[in-house]
């Protein structure tokens, strides 16, 4: 009788096993939002796939800041997915993993592509061993010559990180191997590292591969899959400086454009060696260039706004202008264009503009036209056009203020007219909103200067000490 007891214990022990389904292990990812403006994301999100599976959706409804969950396998490539809003420069986001390491790192205006843009492989336990390459640090652009390759390391596993190895390639060349040993790289620390041999790099398109190997003298370590990365960069003959052009959809009737008016301001102000060019682009006013404004209108969907080298747009308020400038001048542009000489005739009114343009290095199959702006600052009127709405007044929305220290707030709405200069003024398009054709070859040459000469009949109306000339 206990005999038989025993076999049909065991055969329900089989059956029970027989039924059951495994499933791998959960941890929960962890998204940390935040808006600059604190109107939550206007319709941006990120989803996370597993596969073609939707584990969920970070997205912030409002207020400056929000953190999400989403729940995830252990050990599974998880894509991320960006949907962009109607402001995406104010939203930054920082996305850790199940063991709440850092996987990436949004800042403000460096909002990605709409779609996937990044797959990272998820983790839920801390056992083991793993470094992870989480960064090549090397410009898209770059002089030709020598090139130091350095990355940063970060160990993502309770077993300290002692050494490794480390190989670079250039065009599928590889280095010397070298070893970096004598270490003691705990979970979640970082070390940035650069390989003793400089690479020489001539001018053209290169693909380079960093890779990390022979963790701790042991081989592979438990995640193989984060030991290497890959960049692609452009050598050029020389380094010009980047100067940056923002073009501002703004008006007398716009409220919130005061914003945009202290913006310029204060970048003109701070920033007086060249790189830094603001045009002020009106709707709806006296100053309205009406092709002018229908070609920012192309890249804005509201008043102030604006687009940076007629690439991004940004706000024109001062806390996403200056650190959006400060990104983009750090750019190695292809070309420069200069202003060569220029002629006025205070008789007649004649401005003549002669320019040069250079290149970096050679190009073939180029697309570029020449235009010239004529800013003019120091405008004003007397109607009520030139009155200027400001939704700042009486200090409801914080202050705002010019760096002369006038604060918006302080300020009626509207300004009177007679109380009002506006500054920066986009006043004519020469050449057209998209420039001049046919003045720079389709194939280019470093060290040829190309050439063209602007002609312009100043009307009436401007004043010639206060026009700026911006040529692009």
């Amino acid at each position: 009788m206990k005999k038989q007891i025993l076999l049909v214990f065991s055969m329900l022990i089989i059956l029970i096993f027989g039924q059951t389904t495994f499933v791998s292990a959960q941890c929960d990812l962890t998204v940390n939002m935040e808006d600059s403006y604190g109107d939550g994301w206007n319709g941006a999100s990120i989803k996370f796939y597993d596969g073609a599976t939707l584990l969920g959706t970070a997205t912030l409804g409002n207020g400056y800041s929000g953190t999400a969950t989403i729940s995830a396998p252990d050990m599974t490539d998880i894509s991320m997915v960006w949907t962009a809003g109607s402001y995406p420069e104010e939203c930054a986001f920082t996305v850790f993993n199940g063991i709440n390491i850092e996987v990436y790192v949004c800042e403000f205006l460096e909002f990605p592509a709409p779609g996937e843009f990044f797959v990272f492989t998820n983790v839920c336990s801390t056992v083991g061993t793993d470094i992870n390459l989480i960064d090549f640090v090397i410009p898209a652009r770059i002089a030709a010559g020598e090139l130091s390759i350095t990355g940063i390391v970060r160990s993502e596993r309770d077993t300290p990180i002692t050494s490794f190895d480390v190989v670079y390639s250039i065009d599928g060349v590889d280095s010397e191997l070298y070893t970096f040993n004598d270490l003691n790289l705990q979970f979640n620390e970082t070390l940035e590292f650069t390989h003793p041999q400089v690479a020489n790099v001539e001018v053209g398109s290169h693909e380079a591969e960093l890779r990390v190997e022979n963790i701790n003298g042991q081989g592979d370590d438990d995640n193989p899959n984060n030991n290497s990365l890959n960049a692609q960069f452009l050598c050029v003959n020389e380094v010009f400086v980047k100067n940056v052009v923002y073009e501002e959809g703004t008006g007398t009737w716009c409220g919130w454009c005061p914003r945009g008016l202290v913006g310029l301001n204060t970048m003109a102000h701070n920033y007086t060696d060249g790189t830094w060019i603001g045009i002020g682009v009106h709707n709806g006013d006296p100053m309205t260039v009406t092709e002018y404004d229908q070609g920012i209108g192309t890249f804005i969907s509201g008043y102030p706004s604006g687009v940076m080298n007629r690439q991004n747009v940004f706000d024109p308020g001062l806390s996403t202008l200056e650190p959006a400038y400060l990104i983009a001048k750090q750019e190695v542009p292809l070309a420069k264009i200069e202003i060569t000489g220029k002629t006025w005739d205070a008789g007649t009114r004649e401005l003549t503009v002669e320019t040069a343009s250079n290149f970096a290095m050679d190009l073939t199959e180029t697309s570029y036209n020449l235009s010239m702006v004529i800013v003019e600052t120091g405008l004003s009127g007397t109607t009520s056009q030139w009155n200027q709405a400001n939704y700042y007044s009486g200090g409801a929305y914080g202050d705002l203020i010019d760096w002369d220290g006038t604060n918006w707030a302080d300020l009626p709405n509207p300004v009177p007219a007679a109380d009002m200069v506006y500054n920066h003024v986009g006043r004519v398009l020469v050449g057209g909103w998209n420039g001049v054709p046919g003045i720079i070859p389709a194939d280019v040459n470093y060290g040829n200067a190309y050439t063209y000469e602007f002609n312009y009949t100043l009307d009436e109306n401007f004043n010639p000490e206060e026009v700026d000339l911006v040529v692009m």
